[in-house]
């Protein structure tokens, strides 16, 4: 009966943030699953994360959506295979046209057809056919400390660099 009211409390609290308040960013966390290095054609050590890397870093340079993101690994998780990524958008109306136009966004950020197969085919030999979308909430920009950071893109290839390193 304790796990039961325990679990009520958590569901109401959910939803009573799940409603959007005007001025406050919603951040999408989505996870994914790598394969592991020794299934990938061609893995040397340091290309994951060189690959992973350019990737996001190319293509989050040419969306105006996307205000910030984090790509956590193993460090972050737990467990070797899993992949979180962590979208911060302006509202709610941002994050689902982003969701939307994966397409359209490897277009703009490489409109050679040929560089634009290689560059996605070199992403995603690293993931396993896995995704689940974990959470959307609504981040309290009111709640938090204020930093001053001029891009929040910045944030997002420093969190990409980490990995650069790994396997």
């Amino acid at each position: 009966m304790k796990r039961l009211g325990i679990l009520l409390v958590l569901m109401l609290t959910t939803v009573s943030y799940a409603q959007y308040t005007k001025g406050n960013t919603v951040i999408a966390w989505s996870k994914y699953k790598f394969k592991p290095v020794s299934e990938v054609d061609g893995h040397k050590s340091g290309d994951r994360g060189k690959a992973l890397l350019e990737y996001h870093t190319a293509r989050n340079a040419k969306t105006k959506l996307l205000q910030s993101s984090l790509f956590l690994t193993h460090y972050w998780t737990g467990k070797v295979t899993d992949v979180n990524f962590l979208n911060e958008f302006k509202n709610m109306e941002d994050a689902t046209l982003y969701s939307g136009t994966g397409g359209d966004l490897n277009k703009k950020t490489w409109p050679n057809e040929d560089e634009r197969k290689a560059a996605v085919s070199g992403n995603n030999k690293y993931f396993q056919r896995y995704h689940e979308d974990v959470h959307l909430f609504e981040n309290r920009k009111k709640l938090e400390k204020k930093k001053k950071i001029s891009n929040g893109l910045i944030r997002q290839c420093k969190w990409l660099s980490t990995i650069a390193n790994q396997g």
